[in-house]
């Protein structure tokens, strides 16, 4: 067996790393086998190693960021076809069986000396071949054809530069390290292998979309299509036509027939937002299309068989809403085979700095120049209740970034309902109540902001009224209100 590497990510990306028939450490350190240059990196990350039945399993060797497959923390995992592996930014797809490669399209990997993202990697010379005969239709990259690579050695293969339709798709990163969270991690695993419907429940902006895609990710299907619908957001009158598709002629207007999002996903995964909001009579369809696993398209004359998988998500409790008429039990019961209860921020506090770390990463493009959090500003963060959860935090860091004016975030960048604590019954003094000392606090944040924001848009009332998402004529209002 020949096993290896495909290098997804950085400026080696399309390089193939042959595994050998012994162990493989992988980390930041120069002297291991596969030298990684990426800072989140721990110098020995994770070890890959020979398993039982011809196989390979990858472990994480205590590092700092941890080694993910498919999304999701691994301690010890034995890798399947397809896998994708990730250390610290730096990812890889697994082959279990590297197709033939054209003997010209091999180069070298300098030994030992030279890391990954790195001039280490020498350019195949000439475009890649087309795909092998004998490769797998579900290869994840479609290689040269030709010589085989030979195992044990340290040569990197070249492969396109574009990603392929087999390419899985990067499994979504959900950030943390709260026991709560973990337990989440451990019921992803569970559900991944399987096909039974999975209920994932938790407050709005908790994450539970990013951990339906992890599912998929990790799943038999991931190579099949996730189709992802919203149920709040479809006109009850279009709702069935949306998600059962439709024929032609079904009602005015219907001049061509229409795929259904339930055909759209068909040998992957269908996963339905806010199923709560789902009108009574889809319901009832949507039922019917998991029982039979066949479904009949508005106005149509003969069902289709489907096959896929159902994950649905909710932030409201659907048994209040079965007792108030709103939702089916047979359904309920049906699309809760499995539930995944994802916690609120405010229950994983541990894990603010690290997401506020991450989303810093992903906005600095916006304002180069910031670059880390005052002590004050990750104060602030851990003492906010977060009723919006993860996505309140981006959204409130992605307008930090735009805001600050010097190379650190303040208190101050932060939105005015967050620096008062207004969700927080803590930062209020305890009485869960804004009396006035919290009034008071509000109106001296909000005077200050504006004069900061002012100075920043240098006196330009309209460039400030639209740093501060306001129109002119509130500004104005605001300036004669604190006598500005």
């Amino acid at each position: 067996m020949t096993a290896g590497l495909w290098v997804r990510t950085g400026s080696s990306r399309g390089y193939w790393f042959v595994l050998p028939a012994d162990e493989v450490v992988l980390g930041r350190d120069l002297d291991v086998e596969l030298p990684i240059s990426d800072a989140e990196v721990s110098r020995r990350h994770a070890v890959i190693a020979p398993a039982a039945g011809e196989r390979y399993a990858v472990r994480d060797l205590g590092s700092r960021n941890g080694t993910r497959v498919n999304g999701i923390p691994e301690a010890e995992r034995v890798l399947e076809e397809g896998d994708l592996l990730q250390l610290g930014r730096t990812q890889f797809v697994f082959r279990a069986r590297l197709p033939a490669l054209r003997a010209g399209d091999a180069v070298e990997l300098a030994p030992r000396r030279s890391t990954l993202a790195s001039p280490g990697l020498v350019p195949a010379p000439g475009p890649p071949a087309a795909p092998a005969a004998s490769a797998p239709a579900s290869s994840a990259v479609t290689p040269p054809a030709a010589a085989a690579a030979t195992p044990g050695d340290t040569r990197a293969r070249a492969a396109p530069d574009d990603d392929r339709p087999g390419d899985p798709a990067a499994p979504p990163e959900i950030l943390g390290e709260a026991p709560a969270l973990l337990e989440v991690f451990a019921w992803i695993r569970r559900a991944a292998p399987v096909d039974s419907p999975v209920l994932l429940r938790g407050e709005t902006g908790t994450g539970k979309e990013l951990a339906a895609r992890a599912i998929h990710g990790a799943s038999p299907r991931r190579r099949r299509p996730f189709v992802a619908l919203n149920c709040a957001a479809v006109p009850p009158d279009l709702f069935e036509s949306e998600l059962f598709g439709h024929a032609r002629g079904a009602f005015t207007g219907a001049f061509t027939g229409k795929k259904g999002l339930v055909e759209m996903a068909e040998g992957g995964t269908l996963f339905l937002d806010e199923i709560g909001e789902c009108p009574l009579a889809a319901q009832a369809k949507l039922l019917r299309v998991l029982d039979a696993r066949e479904v009949l398209p508005v106005g149509a004359e003969q069902p289709r068989r489907v096959d896929f998988r159902l994950l649905a998500a909710t932030h409201r409790d659907l048994s209040a809403a079965i007792e108030a008429g709103g939702f089916r039990s047979d359904l309920y019961f049906r699309i809760k085979v499995l539930e995944i209860v994802l916690p609120p921020l405010r229950e994983r506090p541990q894990d603010i700095p690290l997401l506020a770390d991450r989303f810093l990463e992903e906005f600095r493009r916006l304002n180069p120049a910031v670059h880390a959090f005052a002590p004050a500003a990750l104060d602030l963060l851990r003492r906010y209740a977060w009723p919006g959860n993860v996505r309140e935090l981006k959204n409130a860091i992605e307008r930090a970034v735009l805001v600050a004016a010097g190379p650190r975030i303040e208190p101050e960048d932060f939105p005015l309902e967050l620096r008062a604590g207004l969700s927080s019954p803590e930062a209020a003094g305890g009485t869960g109540t804004c009396g006035a000392a919290a009034e008071t606090l509000l109106r001296d944040v909000e005077r200050r902001h504006i004069l900061r924001v002012l100075r920043l848009a240098e006196g330009n009332k309209t460039k400030a009224a639209a740093l501060l998402g306001v129109d002119r004529g509130t500004l104005y209002n605001k300036l004669r209100e604190f006598g500005l």
